[in-house]
């Protein structure tokens, strides 16, 4: 499942990242030896593993991947800023085509400062990737309207907050997730 494996300085980096459970094998050209690690389970979309190689033929891997990985953060962040950039902007246009108050995207901003730390950091605890992108947009959808609506009762209908919070979080999610890919890509 995963590619490249170029190896520097006794660490290999991978394109893709491996499955919820692996094993790697290590082919050390000096010893025209290839090692097969134990199986692991993965925990996180951004992991880090260490690899014992035994004089024996044997290899173990295990993981080390801090809580707060600097990767990891600097992903984050990343996704911080285009996520605040692309939601704002969708509901600024919402609010241009409904004539809904201005005030509304202070809480649209708040609402993606507390909302995307939990999607970042809480759900991938859940370690099975298709169900951890649908609960947390789902999470993202309904907490965000109803923070939204909460916040501007008067101004706007938790129907319309709804509306709003599914146009943001899909853009996000397609627009946001291509240029994070591309970021990464390009190695930004």
């Amino acid at each position: 499942m995963a590619w490249g494996g170029d190896c520097k300085d006794s660490r290999c980096d991978f394109s893709y990242r491996p499955p919820s459970e692996f094993k790697l094998a290590v082919y050390v050209p000096s010893l025209d030896k290839v090692f097969i690690t134990n199986e692991i389970s993965r925990t996180n979309f951004y992991s880090r593993y260490e690899v014992e190689l035994g004089s024996d033929g044997a290899a173990k891997i295990s993981e080390t991947t801090p809580f707060f990985m600097k990767d990891k953060v600097t992903a984050f962040i990343k996704a911080l800023i285009i996520t605040l950039i692309i939601e704002l902007f969708v509901a600024l246009i919402f609010i241009l085509i409904t004539k809904a108050p201005k005030r509304i995207l202070t809480s649209v901003l708040v609402a993606n400062i507390i909302s995307l730390p939990i999607v970042w950091f809480v759900f991938p605890l859940i370690k099975i990737i298709p169900l951890v992108i649908l609960l947390s947009e789902i999470f993202a959808v309904v907490f965000e309207a109803y923070f939204i609506h909460y916040l501007n009762r008067k101004a706007i209908t938790l129907k319309r907050a709804f509306i709003l919070s599914v146009m943001m979080n899909l853009a996000s999610l397609i627009i946001g997730g291509f240029i994070l890919l591309f970021l990464i890509m390009i190695g930004i």
